[in-house]
């Protein structure tokens, strides 16, 4: 099996894939990132929605393999919904952890 290298919710990741995986099934499955959801496996209902190099990518069809050195990020990297609240207001941004830390 080959091995896939990118990086995942700016975390480098290194892990086996079957050539005939889908990037879904490897964040779901592989790296227990169950936040991407795969509903219809058609690229019909958009759930499986990740990012790879700033792109909107649906991973139920996207071959796994194709990531090979590319930047993706799943809802677990981004800021939490009270993160995304608290960033409308500078004075409540200061005191949040999670939006500090996308910040650096």
């Amino acid at each position: 099996m080959p091995t896939l290298n990118f990086t995942v919710n700016d975390k480098p990741v290194s892990v086996e894939v079957k050539p005939n995986e889908f990037l879904a099934e490897v964040l779901r499955y592989k790296l227990g990132l169950t936040g991407t959801k795969i509903g219809c496996n058609e690229a019909e209902c958009g759930i499986c929605t990740v990012i790879v190099d700033g792109q909107p990518v649906v991973s139920c069809i996207y071959p796994a393999v194709k990531a090979e050195g590319a930047q993706v990020e799943t809802i677990e990297g981004w800021p939490t919904a009270s993160c995304i609240r608290c960033k409308r207001t500078s004075s409540n941004t200061a005191r949040c952890s999670a939006a500090s830390a996308r910040r650096a």
